[in-house]
């Protein structure tokens, strides 16, 4: 086994952040879909509200059916400056709660935003009229419910 590779230490002229330098609208955001919806939109509003320039080189989405849009890439934000960043979250096949995340990577740091979607699901009710008509159809032949629009 070997050794562990020791961290190296960090430029002297590397100095933190004092607090936060970028300010979000909400790093959370929750969507109700309707039924039958395809795809969740998402707004993340920011501002750069240090005294220096921030660069957001990339996002990183938690899946694939998550996509984040800058303006730019790289987005150079200027101090006080803002803009958005929109998210799009894929619900083909998707119900209940999920949440998703996105990692802005920045000159700063990382930062997560979180979008959180609740899906209905997607069956339909059958009515008492269809459930008779279904089983009727079964007794004579067990497989019958199953051809056409059974999917559906």
């Amino acid at each position: 086994m070997s050794a562990p590779v020791p961290l190296a230490p960090m430029p002297a002229n590397t100095v933190a952040p004092a607090g936060p330098t970028l300010a979000f609208d909400a790093e959370l955001k929750e969507y109700s879909a309707q039924p039958g919806e395809k795809s969740a939109p998402f707004v993340f509003s920011l501002t750069n509200i240090s005294p220096a320039e921030i660069v957001i080189t990339n996002t990183h989405a938690s899946c694939g059916c998550t996509v984040a849009k800058l303006p730019s890439t790289p987005w150079n934000i200027p101090p006080g400056g803002s803009g958005q960043i929109q998210v799009t979250v894929d619900l083909v096949g998707k119900f209940g709660t999920v949440t998703k995340t996105v990692t802005l990577n920045t000159s700063v740091g990382p930062r997560l935003l979180s979008c959180r979607i609740i899906i209905p699901t997607s069956t339909t009710q059958m009515t008492d009229a269809q459930r008779q008509s279904n089983a009727a159809l079964a007794t004579g032949d067990r497989q019958a419910v199953f051809r056409g629009a059974c999917a559906t």
